[in-house]
């Protein structure tokens, strides 16, 4: 798995769904929405858990908030990051299917 060496920095999955307050898909999963969307994705040598991308965070929340759409969540405090964060419509189409003309490096 190579990683992207122009991005600088990195984010945990486990990390943006729990702003959110989710559960979280999975790696492939999440890949493949980002790869789908048109950008790259890769693993961290920083963190086991950590993923890089070109995806802006507008595209990252975008995924989340479809993810959630299919994966309801309990009601959240009105004040909480992931209740704002979730009040914004997904501009976004996210498709989750796995894509074999895929990098390999990105679907892992």
């Amino acid at each position: 798995m190579q990683e992207l060496h122009d991005i600088p920095l990195f984010f945990s999955l486990h990390n943006i769904s729990g702003t959110v307050k989710c559960t979280s898909p999975s790696a492939v999963m999440f890949r493949s929405a980002v790869i789908n969307a048109g950008y790259q994705i890769s693993s961290s040598h920083c963190n086991p858990l950590g993923l890089k991308s070109d995806a802006p965070w507008d595209v990252i929340w975008d995924i989340m908030r479809c993810w959630v759409k299919n994966h309801p969540i309990k009601e959240q405090p009105r004040d909480s990051p992931g209740t704002a964060i979730l009040s914004k419509s997904p501009q976004l189409e996210v498709c989750y299917l796995f894509r074999l003309q895929c990098p390999l490096y990105a679907c892992m």
